[in-house]
């Protein structure tokens, strides 16, 4: 993609300019609504309705497989609190070893969720999808580092994600940008399947020549250094 023709100062140093187009926003203006799930833990289900946790955050989509689960009394209490996942929410875990770690629910799966999950609504005038690639992006990734500086344990409060700094394109452009990173990442993502893969191979090929020479099945008697 070419570059923007007009650029301005965003004002912030770390930021730099910006297309001249677009605006700066916090977080908490930007977006429609920001909230994190229950702050107690129910009882587990054999079945019953998803109960997503940091661990069920990776991506688009939630597997509701591997979710765990709860009865529908408890289900009831949660939505009643304000717990429930909606189509569109952007997921970002908020607490915990994988704090920053970015998923968007798709799909109406009526689900619950954790307090160490935020859910980011976005109003009419903004793409979802978007918001959901700038919460991988440096911009944000950086001042949740910033955020948890100093903690004891991995962690950023509602009031923090709130105050975190966003670019804002027009409607149409952050479409353009969520289908290009779309295309984009999902060729680095099959690339990457493609190496783990291979590394995986040659990780087994490394067992096993370390298995036929430890059992006496290759004769290194005569064997000599290539260098």
């Amino acid at each position: 993609m070419k570059a923007y023709p007009e650029y301005k100062p965003s004002g912030i140093d770390w930021i730099g300019d910006v297309p001249e187009h677009w605006t700066l926003s916090k977080f908490k203006f930007a977006l429609k609504e920001i909230k994190d799930g229950t702050h107690f833990s129910p009882d587990t289900a054999t079945d019953g309705y998803p109960y997503v946790t940091a661990t069920d955050v990776r991506g688009i989509g939630i597997d509701y497989e591997n979710t765990k689960k709860v009865n529908l009394e408890d289900f009831t209490k949660l939505v009643q609190s304000g717990c429930e996942i909606y189509k569109d929410d952007v997921l970002l875990v908020k607490d915990g070893a994988t704090t920053g770690r970015a998923g968007m629910k798709v799909d109406d799966t009526p689900a619950v969720t954790l307090s160490s999950v935020a859910m980011l609504r976005t109003k009419t005038d903004s793409v979802p999808k978007f918001l959901y690639y700038i919460l991988q992006s440096r911009l944000i990734q950086n001042q949740i580092s910033i955020a948890m500086a100093g903690a004891a344990m991995p962690r950023i409060t509602l009031e923090k994600l709130g105050n975190f700094i966003a670019l804002i394109p027009p409607y149409n452009e952050q479409l353009q940008i969520a289908k290009y990173l779309d295309e984009k990442t999902a060729k680095i993502d099959a690339l990457i399947d493609e190496l783990s893969q291979q590394l995986d191979e040659l990780a087994l090929y490394r067992k096993a020549v370390i298995s036929e020479a430890v059992t006496g099945k290759v004769d290194v008697r005569d064997w000599k250094p290539e260098n």
